[in-house]
């Protein structure tokens, strides 16, 4: 009769995942993508851009839009955004919803 360890694999879970998350180029043969999103409360192409992103097994961060000033987002894109959400996709700016479900189109026919 086997006894209970008293949730002695959750520990290792964790691990695993890490382990996976860390070797998935190496398990798939491809990069795992990455989507950053800066979004507002209420937002419905955030939330699109986010379900699409979670459904596509893409690895999410999200900010706040105010999370950055003015000078900021000039640095960063060029210009200061006047919409949400505003997307980079693997670490390149793409910029709204409608570019980014072109962006996850394309990936999934290569």
């Amino acid at each position: 009769m086997s006894s209970w360890h008293g949730g002695k694999g959750s520990g290792r879970r964790k691990e695993d995942h890490r382990n996976f998350s860390n070797n998935y180029d190496l398990i798939f043969g491809k990069k795992k993508m990455e989507v950053v999103i800066y979004s507002a409360p209420h937002c419905v192409h955030c939330e699109t851009v986010k379900n699409l992103s979670k459904a596509s097994g893409y690895s999410l961060t999200e900010f706040d839009i105010g999370d950055l000033t003015p000078n900021e987002w000039k640095e960063k894109i060029g210009f200061v955004p006047r919409s949400v959400p505003q997307v980079f996709f693997n670490g390149e700016y793409i910029g709204g919803s409608t570019n980014f479900i072109e962006a996850v189109k394309n990936v999934n026919s290569e």
